[in-house]
């Protein structure tokens, strides 16, 4: 008979060994818990008894995008050996390529720190190399035709917004560009020998009497030593000695706001330039050494964009100019006279034009992507394919109805689950939206010029309160991290609206929209917290701050606001009696984005994560601990979801416990709003590539 004692003994061993393990990873998972949490309770124990935790799992999910095709798009570029081969750059999301004349796109972003792409050039022949100027963040590069890019900011440009990226086309080693640097309004213009490995700086432009930055610079065609400059409010410039000096060359020109300028390789000397206030287009036979204004058949008050000129044309080229809102004209008699080529009403940023029979045209817009032509203008076509890469800036529903605002695209109502996406009826004219509310069945929006109330079959149009600051660039900038527009567009839209001069002052900048109570609040920015109050505006509280967000807290009957004032520095707010009094215990200075009262608590949205107002204590206590920035909030029973930086978290126990979602890469999810009738289906509003749909259980 067999022995069975080591039998029993290795079995006893084995089974010791798996409750040690079970036993170690228990400890280690509660130790991790409890080191994960430490901060989000300890520091409040004295003040309350409740606790919260967050599970950091990322649960991985894959978005399923809707809505409307669009995007804002600034820059073209082309392969200099396959003319099928487009590249576009958005605002916001990156770059992107066809391979078949603009019909599929597909994004090419890999090493891109910033994808917020103001300009593109390719090299003039070899197909690999491009460029990619960012908004902030640099130059880029690649070498291997878009697939992937690396910095080439030689240790200098990594923060500077370029405007304009020109390659020498006789030295390709020969680069320049149009700078500026966030927060400050003197411009630079820079110039790489090696490729754009290193830059040194031609000129700055703080020689003005204020300080001014540079849009355009032009290689002449018969002289590469010889460039073109475009300033914003001083006109056009010029270099003989490839850019070692300029000068001013503004003889005829009555109209400097300077934003484009092009030379015809046919005729050397002749030279085009575009401009903002009104003037339209200026034409030079001489190098800019006088000018005449060349506009019959433009629009009047004509805003110019760019300037360009037929590559493939003979002796008599064709010149275009493309417009902010009235679409593309062109002129075939040197500028004599101009022809509408459609896109009529768009916000055109870059003109492109391949060699072909016929040639195919190509129209980078503002909000609703890229255009294509291949009957010389008489018709185009979008070519976004499914890219809905348009702000999302607001989601909203009560229940039966649910709308979402889409910047530069007006108000969409959702239906079939969040598939269909259909503009409101009537449509609202005024297409830029910044945030919506609904109110008994009625829908109130928010756009950068006005606040409308749906009234019968149509909008009753409120004006803004006055401010006595015009809307500058930093305030611009602002509102651009929301709606994914460039702050200068931003900012001379604003500006120059007809709207936006009334008797006495400018109107406000606004940026937000409640509704608590059946009362309107608006929030502003540098302007603080405005009440509506039968026929006009009463301003309740910060003047001179930007007001970021505002909660009801209706447990304990008090308002709190979110407050920024100069420098990025936040505070929170609550109401009491006539006054606002601080609010900011247990935040650690962390910036309030959005509220929610979820039926029992009011929860925030911040900086570091998700945080509860205990309004005993007047303490917030952190129930999530986020390493992003938290944006947006929503609920729809007990389920809850707050939008972040690149990430969603969730929860299903009002708020009790939270799980992540990662979402891949750092979209900003500024709406979000429970689907009718979908238990845990979201839709996702970014600023950078629109609205996508998700299950979370």
């Amino acid at each position: 008979m067999r022995n069975k004692k080591p039998l029993i003994g290795l079995i006893l061993l084995i089974a010791s060994l798996v409750a040690f393990l079970w036993l170690g990873l228990r400890f280690s998972a509660i130790a991790g818990a409890i080191d994960q949490n430490t901060a989000s309770w300890w520091q409040y124990l004295p003040l309350v008894l409740r606790q919260y935790s967050s599970t950091q799992t990322p649960t991985p999910v894959v978005p399923t995008p809707v809505g409307p095709v669009g995007g804002t798009f600034t820059s073209l570029a082309v392969d200099p050996n396959q003319n099928d081969n487009i590249y576009a750059g958005h605002f916001g999301s990156g770059v992107y390529k066809s391979f078949d004349q603009g019909n599929t796109w597909y994004a090419k972003s890999n090493g891109l720190g910033n994808r917020t792409i103001q300009s593109l050039a390719a090299h003039p022949t070899n197909t690999d190399i491009v460029y990619a100027g960012t908004y902030g963040g640099g130059v880029y590069k690649s070498i291997s035709a878009g697939e992937s890019w690396f910095a080439s900011n030689g240790g200098v440009l990594r923060n500077h917004i370029i405007y304009d990226i020109e390659i020498d086309p006789t030295n390709t080693n020969r680069i320049y560009v149009t700078t500026r640097i966030g927060g400050n309004h003197a411009g630079y213009v820079y110039k790489s020998t090696n490729a754009g490995a290193s830059w040194s700086l031609l000129i700055k432009g703080n020689f003005y009497n204020s300080p001014d930055y540079f849009y355009d610079i032009e290689i002449d065609p018969f002289n590469s030593n010889v460039l073109y400059l475009s300033s914003h409010e001083h006109g056009f410039y010029k270099s003989t000695n490839a850019g070692q000096s300029f000068y001013e060359i503004n003889y005829g020109v009555t109209d400097l706001s300077a934003r484009s300028m092009t030379t015809d390789t046919a005729h050397s000397g002749l030279v085009y330039g575009g401009v903002w206030h009104g003037s339209g287009i200026y034409r030079s036979w001489t190098g800019g050494s006088g000018w005449t204004q060349n506009s019959y058949g433009l629009p009047i008050d004509v805003r110019i964009m760019d300037t360009y000129v037929d590559p493939f044309g003979r002796m008599q080229k064709r010149v275009f100019s493309c417009t902010y809102g009235n679409g593309l004209y062109s002129s075939d008699d040197f500028a004599q006279n101009w022809v509408s080529r459609g896109l009529t009403g768009q916000r055109i940023y870059d003109l492109l034009i391949t060699d072909g029979n016929p040639q195919r045209w190509y129209a980078a817009t503002e909000t609703n992507g890229i255009f294509r032509s291949n009957t010389y203008g008489a018709n185009w076509n979008t070519i976004m394919a499914d890219l809905n890469l348009n702000a999302i800036t607001s989601l909203a529903g009560d229940g039966s109805h649910q709308y979402a605002a889409v910047f530069g695209k007006g108000v969409y109502q959702l239906e079939q689950g969040g598939f269909s996406w259909s503009e409101i009826v009537p449509p609202l004219e005024d297409k830029m939206v910044l945030d919506l509310a609904i109110v008994d069945d009625s829908v109130i929006i928010l756009t950068d010029t006005g606040l409308y109330l749906q009234s019968g079959e149509g909008f009753l149009r409120l004006d803004f309160p006055t401010s006595n600051s015009v809307p500058d660039l930093e305030t611009s900038t602002q509102l651009s991290e929301k709606v994914g527009v460039p702050p200068e567009m931003l900012q001379m839209r604003m500006n120059l609206s007809e709207n936006q001069e009334p008797e006495h002052g400018f109107f406000v900048t606004p940026h937000k929209l409640e509704v608590f109570d059946s009362k309107i609040y608006l929030l502003t920015l540098d302007d603080g917290l405005y009440l509506r109050v039968d026929d006009g505006w009463e301003q309740v509280g910060f003047a001179g701050m930007n007001a970021a967000a505002l909660g009801w807290d209706e447990k304990g009957g008090s308002m709190l606001a979110s407050v920024c004032g100069q420098g990025d520095s936040c505070m929170a707010f609550y109401h009491a009696g006539d006054e606002w009094l601080p609010a900011d215990q247990g935040l650690d200075g962390s910036r309030i984005n959005d509220f929610l009262f979820t039926g029992g608590d009011l929860i925030a949205a911040a900086e570091t994560g998700i945080f509860v107002w205990e309004g005993d204590s007047q303490t917030w206590v952190r129930a999530y601990i986020s390493s992003e920035p938290m944006l947006s909030l929503t609920q729809s029973d007990c389920n809850l979801a707050a939008g972040g930086v690149g990430m969603l978290i969730y929860s299903s126990d009002c708020g009790k416990t939270w799980e992540q979602v990662t979402l891949g890469d750092p979209w900003h999810y500024q709406a979000l709003v429970f689907v009718s009738g979908k238990p845990g289906r979201l839709i996702l509003g970014t600023r950078e590539i629109g609205a996508s749909l998700i299950d979370v259980k």
